[in-house]
């Protein structure tokens, strides 16, 4: 062989072994050594709240991104200890420190701050640190200029994480949106998606869950209708794929819901700085019985184990020394509460 001839054998190879890694379409569900199946010990079973949102664990209380009928506030406050009812924020409004809607909010755990933005580009930074502890409420109100249309914006560091906005899927930027510090428009390879951009576009924005690494090095995202992981890295104002890998197959019915055997995939994820959890559903869309399940998985991409439930869990959050669930429950008689268990 000649020496240009193997030149452009080992290229072929580099290239064959990089897109096995990160961007070959071969979908083998996640495989879990070790299962546990856990009893849900109840934690509160009479707020009078909606189903939340989003949760998140901070110090010793819970926050929970939803409405209650005894307040106006958007983020309810509990104690993780017993689940008392602590009190509330984030009232909706056009006033000075309100916002039109919370849909896309965001707490980064690790510094005790809470970012939103709602759908006319105003954004609110709160201290929960001095908030939570101290009673005083110190919010950083202001307008971006040009809006996002993300999905989600995480914001660590003095900087916002854009996901899942348009022309840039992952972007990085200063607080007002102006200066674009990275970016990435990596999207899967999707056969029955990806000739159409529109169609993309839709389906990502509607069958994404994302979680941030709380030190703000890594974030995930993971889909249903069907199921597939990403892996970005963060370093030096650069968003670079590490791992893709391909689960359950996505079948769509049309550009908002899955066929009816389409595997249902994963509904909710979360991080912390050890490992990314996810809660989906292995089983077929048209499965109305079906009970969701949590992988755990290392920021390799790699399977932990995974827990098994006897009731419906549909939210949850994790301690950030990752020793305790949190989650929002729905019981055989249709009944909703607080509830916990501990990691094995």
């Amino acid at each position: 062989m000649k020496c240009y001839d193997i030149y452009i054998f080992i290229i072929c190879i580099f290239i064959c072994s990089c897109s096995h890694n990160v961007s070959t379409e071969t979908y083998l569900p996640p495989d879990f050594i070790t299962t546990h199946t856990v009893e849900i010990v109840p934690l509160n079973e009479s707020l009078l709240v909606d189903m939340p949102s989003k949760m998140w664990k901070v110090d010793s209380l819970l926050i929970l991104g939803t409405r209650s009928a005894d307040n106006d506030a958007h983020f309810q406050i509990l104690s993780a200890t017993n689940g008392t009812y602590m009190g509330n924020f984030g009232n909706i409004g056009r006033g000075n420190n309100e916002l039109l809607d919370y849909a896309r909010a965001s707490i980064n755990v690790a510094e005790k701050r809470l970012f939103a933005t709602d759908v006319a580009g105003k954004c609110i930074l709160i201290d929960l640190k001095d908030m939570l502890t101290n009673n005083i409420q110190q919010v950083q109100s202001y307008t971006v200029s040009y809006g996002t249309d993300a999905q989600d914006v995480y914001c660590t560091n003095d900087k916002l994480l854009l996901l899942n906005g348009y022309p840039k899927r992952f972007c990085l930027t200063d607080m007002q949106c102006r200066d674009t510090l990275a970016y990435s428009n990596d999207y899967p390879i999707i056969t029955q998606i990806d000739d159409d951009e529109y169609k993309k576009r839709v389906y990502y924005s509607t069958s994404s869950s994302f979680a941030v690494k709380p030190n703000g090095e890594q974030f995930c995202n993971f889909t249903r209708n069907g199921m597939l992981m990403e892996i970005f890295t963060i370093k030096h104002n650069d968003i670079r794929l590490s791992k893709r890998r391909y689960f359950y197959k996505t079948k769509m019915k049309d550009l908002m819901k899955g066929d009816d055997d389409c595997i249902r995939g994963c509904s909710c994820v979360q991080a912390t700085d050890k490992y990314i959890y996810a809660l989906y559903y292995d089983t077929p869309i048209n499965d109305k019985n079906a009970l969701p399940q949590l992988g755990i998985f290392d920021w390799s991409g790699n399977e932990i184990c995974k827990y098994e439930f006897t009731e419906k869990v549909v939210n949850f959050c994790i301690s950030s020394t990752d020793d305790k669930v949190y989650c929002w429950i729905i019981n055989p008689l249709g009944e909703e509460y607080l509830g916990y268990f501990d990691l094995i």
